[in-house]
């Protein structure tokens, strides 16, 4: 009868000393994780009129792996909307440059709307990607803008 009682002495014991906390080693934290390059993306406003005068400024910072600037970047931009069919907006420029402190910027304008009953918001995103090497790669980034008609804004 006393063997059983020693082999779960054995089991119980080896369990509790696989769940032992202490000793452990923490890798210290590395980033950023996308590729070695972030791109920090921000539209200001990030609602718009759509009267076809209202404007956002959209600023992009770009990072190497160790959180340094990326400088002299070219980054394609393009405006991807709900609804192709419709008139999307307008930009500044189609390609931008960071400059040395891993920054570039440019306008978006907004499209005139549909007037009457049929005016609904919608939401238009500016698209932000690399250029590199090999287009295999590059890794699009956006920011959302929300387009709303004349009469939602009193």
């Amino acid at each position: 009868m006393a063997r059983p009682r020693i082999t779960l002495t054995f089991v119980v014991a080896g369990l509790a000393s696989g769940c032992a906390l202490t000793g452990t080693n923490v890798p210290a934290l590395t980033g950023p994780s996308e590729l070695g390059l972030s791109l920090s993306i921000a539209a200001t406003p990030d609602l718009l009129v759509q009267d076809g005068i209202s404007r956002s400024r959209v600023t992009v910072t770009a990072r190497d792996a160790g959180s340094r600037p990326v400088r002299s970047l070219r980054i394609n931009v393009d405006v991807e909307g709900d609804d192709l069919a419709v008139d999307s907006g307008r930009l500044s420029h189609r390609m931008v440059t960071t400059d040395e402190d891993g920054e570039a910027s440019l306008s978006y304008t907004a499209p005139r709307g549909p007037t009457g009953a049929a005016a609904a918001a919608r939401t238009v995103a500016v698209v932000l990607t690399p250029v590199g090497t090999n287009f295999a790669n590059a890794v699009p980034r956006s920011v959302l803008i929300r387009l709303v008609p004349p009469s939602a804004i009193p």
